[in-house]
């Protein structure tokens, strides 16, 4: 019980899952930028949706280990007058956290949306040097120095092609 009450040790575990296939990449990223080669950084997508669902899943189950404890206390009557508060302290954790994992689900199945809402509002300053930093790392569509590079690309694999 003790295992799976433990939300601290879950969250702390989500995000070393997490960090260990998101940071690499975004290193990855930011180094490769520097020589403006930056492609999308992959897995974030799937990284986040695991986290969503381990979050998730960490609320659901303690709501419904309290549910068993206190249905059995119940049941068993080892509830006595005085105990109201012990079964209203359930009562309100099983429906927090319930209300938490719902709210974390909705929240991810509407991450679409959100992130409009959020960059709609956002000032445009922000978003436009974000976007112009991605531009530059990616070594921007059409940039004289991505097509160089295509240039000298296609030069070598034909001298190449000639030596074999």
């Amino acid at each position: 019980m003790k295992l799976f009450m433990d939300i601290n040790g879950d969250f702390l575990l989500a995000i070393g899952i997490v960090s260990m296939l998101v940071v690499p990449q975004l290193i990855a990223y930011v180094l490769s930028g520097l020589s403006r080669n930056a492609g999308p950084v992959l897995f974030v997508g799937p990284a986040i949706d695991f986290l969503v669902w381990f979050v998730a899943k960490s609320f659901i189950t303690i709501a419904g280990l309290l549910s068993v404890v206190l249905g059995a206390a119940i049941w068993y009557h080892w509830l006595g007058p005085r105990n109201s508060e012990f079964v209203l302290t359930c009562l309100s954790i099983i429906v927090l956290t319930t209300t938490c994992a719902f709210v974390v689900i909705v929240i991810r199945l509407l991450g679409g949306e959100l992130l409009e809402l959020i960059t709609a509002n956002c000032p445009r300053v922000i978003v436009h040097w974000a976007r112009s930093i991605h531009w530059y790392a990616s070594g921007g569509a059409g940039s004289p120095v991505r097509k160089q590079s295509m240039e000298n690309q296609k030069l070598m694999q034909k001298l190449n092609s000639e030596r074999s």
